[in-house]
């Protein structure tokens, strides 16, 4: 959002620019480490090279969108509500895959009961 300011600084783009790359170096970090906490280890570089796919697809079409949506409103408020939208929507649906769950245990295993 910074970086989409009127706000033309040098600190506040280096915070911007270093915002950024902080994400991005914990993007595969956060990612691996959920996965291998939420997913049977056995299908972990399925799940691993499938999440990666996606964020490398869908960095490819948000720029295009990001291009279509500044060329047709010639502001970035379009494109950033878009993707304020889908990164909450996606963090619900990770949400989803409760740690139990996806790795296929019941309740009982999960709280200590017997059967």
């Amino acid at each position: 959002m910074m970086m989409a300011s009127q706000v033309t600084t040098l600190p506040a783009i280096a915070l911007s620019v270093g915002l950024i790359g902080l994400a991005q170096g914990a993007e595969a970090d956060v990612g691996a480490y959920l996965i291998s906490r939420r997913f049977h280890i056995e299908n972990f570089s399925l799940v691993l090279s499938t999440m990666t796919l996606a964020v490398l697809v869908g960095t490819a079409v948000g720029a295009l969108m990001l291009s279509a949506a500044l060329e047709a409103t010639g502001s970035y408020t379009l494109f950033l509500t878009i993707s304020a939208v889908s990164t909450i929507a996606g963090a619900l649906m990770f949400g989803l895959t409760a740690t139990g769950w996806a790795r296929g245990e019941t309740a009982a295993s999960v709280t200590g009961e017997s059967s």
